[in-house]
């Protein structure tokens, strides 16, 4: 790069904010609100939540823009003077500094809503009738959505929709030196929280994936859990229209329907 081109740069980044790191920044003051004393406890998590999705929806539109432009080496800059690689370094910087801060609420708000009688429990820590109870949810209203897959060669890997989550798992095969991978796609369906009745002054949930590895045993018989892993995918997920299509509806139509199968932009694995 000329010393021209430099200087252009130098000067359009005191000119320009990057649109995609002035998005974070935006997202970053949502979180904010979630820190905020002042804002009612139920507010605080309705702000994290939204910080997520927000999240969500810059990778699956924004952040997906920057990898097309990459893979078709693309080497216009933007307006702050940046290039798309160079785009893309500071975005993961600056949204792993994100993860951190809502991590960091995350746990501090959970803690906020113990002392509020609320407790995120695992499956566990319940007491035996509690389980019992747990186990009939279990059996009524989860168990029949589940499809799980063997990972091996005689089995195609199962498609993960954009923002599925798939719960992998290695078993033991009682008595026998043998081991089964397995995956199990969970369900939209399924809420990702469950109530267990217990103390009305004290509510207890729990979260469908640790619901689902616990009772492990009930899915696939004469086999013990070894371990798992819970895995989330974002999908490229931005709509192209061609302006000069000669069927609109049905330029629409084929576009959302690619949203469902874009590339995968990222993968959150949570152990």
């Amino acid at each position: 790069m000329t010393a021209l081109k430099k200087q252009d740069k130098e000067t359009l980044k005191s000119k320009y904010i990057n649109r995609e790191l002035s998005w974070l920044k935006f997202n970053d003051r949502v979180l904010l609100e979630a820190q905020n004393f002042e804002n009612p406890l139920y507010e605080r998590i309705k702000f994290l939540s939204i910080a997520g999705s927000n999240l969500d929806e810059f990778f699956m539109v924004r952040v997906a823009g920057l990898y097309s432009q990459i893979k078709q080496d693309v080497d216009s800059l933007s307006s702050d003077g940046l290039t798309p690689d160079e785009q893309m370094s500071k975005v993961i910087l600056e949204t792993n500094n994100l993860l951190n801060k809502q991590n960091k609420i995350y746990r501090d708000l959970i803690l906020q809503l113990k002392k509020a009688n609320i407790s995120i429990v695992k499956p566990e820590n319940l007491s035996k009738p509690e389980q019992k109870r747990l186990f009939k949810i279990f059996n009524e209203e989860i168990y029949p959505l589940l499809t799980p897959s063997a990972i091996d060669p005689a089995h195609p890997f199962p498609f993960i929709a954009n923002q599925g989550r798939a719960l992998v798992m290695r078993l033991n095969k009682k008595n026998k030196k043998r081991t089964l991978n397995t995956i199990i796609v969970i369900p939209k369906a399924l809420s990702r929280f469950i109530e267990i009745d217990g103390n009305k002054s004290f509510k207890k949930f729990l979260i469908i994936d640790d619901v689902i590895s616990f009772f492990a045993s009930e899915i696939f018989p004469d086999h013990d859990l070894d371990k798992k892993m819970l895995f989330r995918v974002i999908r490229d997920s931005d709509v192209e229209i061609q302006e000069e299509a000669e069927d609109l509806v049905r330029s629409f139509e084929l576009a959302l329907k690619r949203r469902r199968t874009g590339d995968i932009v990222r993968l959150v694995i949570m152990t």
